[in-house]
């Protein structure tokens, strides 16, 4: 199997190539696991997202879970859903009391204004929980670039967490 990925990716030079895919999904799955286990886990990471996100913390936290679940639990090339990627987040949102249409809208200059970039300049990931099915494909539902999007602004809000955390320490005699 990996004699063929890499096969592909030299077959594929210039072309996004299934090995490329591969290291993309798993840098995806495991941005998610870190970010997800972080928000339960550590609660001074967790209230510093709850301060920048806001009413937006638990749509973060649910996409963040899904996109750990299903790439976590899934073995096929297509990236189909499997009722065990969606359901229990279903299950948490639903025992909140909140829309299961749940949308993420992350704009730098509103929700991370310390990392410089344009006014408008962000994305949205929406998830409709209650729709998913099992064998819907996982792009069909968060395309690429949401997902590349997404990892980034995990990328700069745990830089920007870690700078306050340094900048706390020194100002601490």
């Amino acid at each position: 199997f990996t004699k063929a990925v890499l096969e592909d990716a030299k077959a594929h030079v210039g072309q996004v190539s299934l090995f490329d895919y591969f290291v993309a999904f798993n840098a995806f799955r495991g941005i998610g696991m870190a970010m997800v286990e972080a928000m339960r886990l550590e609660s001074e990471f967790s209230d510093f997202l709850h301060y920048h996100l806001g009413d937006q913390y638990e749509a973060f936290y649910d996409i963040l879970s899904f996109v750990r679940n299903v790439l976590s639990h899934n073995i096929h090339a297509e990236i189909a859903l499997n009722a065990k990627d969606y359901h229990g987040t279903l299950k948490r949102i639903r025992r909140m009391g909140r829309n299961p249409q749940v949308e993420l809208e992350f704009i730098y200059s509103k929700d991370l204004p310390q990392v410089p970039a344009p006014d408008d300049y962000g994305f949205t990931c929406k998830v409709d929980f209650e729709s998913l099915q099992e064998g819907m494909e996982f792009l069909e539902i968060l395309p690429l670039w949401e997902l590349f999007m997404l990892c980034e602004a995990c990328f700069n809000l745990v830089q920007v967490f870690r700078e306050s955390v340094a900048n706390t320490q020194e100002q601490q005699p």
